[in-house]
């Protein structure tokens, strides 16, 4: 055998490598599973995970976390509907009027509960250059569980905050200082109803760690229309012409869930006082205002209410002034004062 016969095999095995070598692409990236399939890596069973992308490390940061607030804020929006929807039916099977009242007192709750909500134990990937895309990746997730850990101090926060507010009003005498502390508990509940809706992403347990706190917060209109049966009030008012402001306020009372009557019957009385404010002399300005103040029949003080109108009336006489500007100022009241009522008492029936 020759030295050159001897030389071919390792000759063989030396092109063999270079045509290998040159078979690989230089620069070839080991590319994380997780930039290409996220969810194998953070499967949903485990993970909440949202993916983004952008120009640079930091646009990819951003877009990741945003894509995760934007998932759960939709989600527990989703649910907390859901929830009321539920709970409105159930409401509606056995007392109509109490489910009438809920339907319209969780509107003025609607801001609340979808109000961002905080990430609780948040964690993020090293953000990624993929040279294929051309862009920059980051995977933004939150383990369930222990996610979970993290909110549950924050719900019992949330709980206690409504609790505190029922169990002012069970101690309080007046039944409408008792009805606006129900209030104040029903709009308080909604951070509760979001983090809990929140909850649920996290564990299958939520509902029943949290059951009673949800139950006694679905109770609160029925609470509420509870004593709306004892709001008797009976409106006197001075400086009145044609009844023009008496009306508007009689209506913004009842729009609250107040009987307003004069049968002697009243647990409560609305003094009102009106004032032309006339300034100057034929022609005059008149600039009226108003004055309401709600006591308890042994005269305790329950609510208050003032307003006014800016712009002038202008008239030869002060009763013609006031026939044109007295209804402008019961307008003002009736959606004012209405609106004033509504929310620290809760609305009608």
């Amino acid at each position: 055998m020759t030295a050159l016969s001897c030389r071919k095999p390792s000759l063989y095995i030396l092109l063999f490598l270079v045509s290998l070598f040159l078979s690989v692409p230089l620069g070839a990236q080991d590319v994380p599973e997780w930039v290409v399939h996220y969810r194998r890596v953070y499967p949903d069973s485990q993970y909440i995970a949202q993916r983004g992308g952008g120009e640079s490390a930091e646009d990819a940061r951003n877009d990741a976390l945003s894509a995760l607030a934007r998932y759960v804020n939709l989600r527990v929006e989703s649910s907390v509907k859901t929830a009321r929807s539920t709970e409105i039916q159930s409401l509606s099977s056995g007392d109509a009027s109490v489910a009438v009242s809920y339907e319209k007192s969780e509107t003025s709750q609607e801001t609340t509960v979808t109000s961002d909500i905080e990430l609780p134990g948040v964690e993020m990937t090293e953000p990624y250059y993929y040279e294929a895309a051309g862009s920059w990746y980051c995977v933004a997730y939150l383990n369930r569980a222990r996610a979970y850990l993290h909110l549950q101090p924050e719900i019992e926060d949330a709980q206690s905050v409504f609790m505190s507010f029922i169990g002012r009003a069970k101690k309080e005498k007046d039944a409408a200082l008792r009805r606006s502390l129900y209030k104040k508990a029903w709009d308080a509940g909604g951070d509760f109803l979001s983090k809990l809706a929140f909850a649920r992403l996290l564990s299958d347990s939520a509902d029943e760690d949290f059951a009673e706190g949800r139950e006694t917060l679905f109770g609160i209109p029925a609470l509420m229309n509870g004593e709306a049966e004892k709001l008797a009030v009976a409106i006197f008012v001075d400086g009145d012409i044609r009844n023009i402001i008496s009306g508007a306020v009689g209506e913004a009372f009842s729009a609250a869930g107040f009987l307003v009557t004069s049968d002697g019957g009243e647990n409560y009385e609305a003094h009102v006082s009106v004032s032309a404010n006339p300034v100057g002399e034929r022609p005059l300005a008149v600039f009226p205002s108003v004055t309401v103040e709600l006591r308890a029949a042994d005269g305790k003080h329950v609510f208050s209410y003032q307003d006014k109108i800016s712009q002038e009336t202008i008239s030869y006489t002060l009763e013609k002034a006031k026939q044109k500007s007295y209804p402008l100022l019961a307008g003002i009241i009736k959606e004012n004062l209405s609106a004033a009522l509504s929310e620290k008492f809760g609305g009608s029936k």
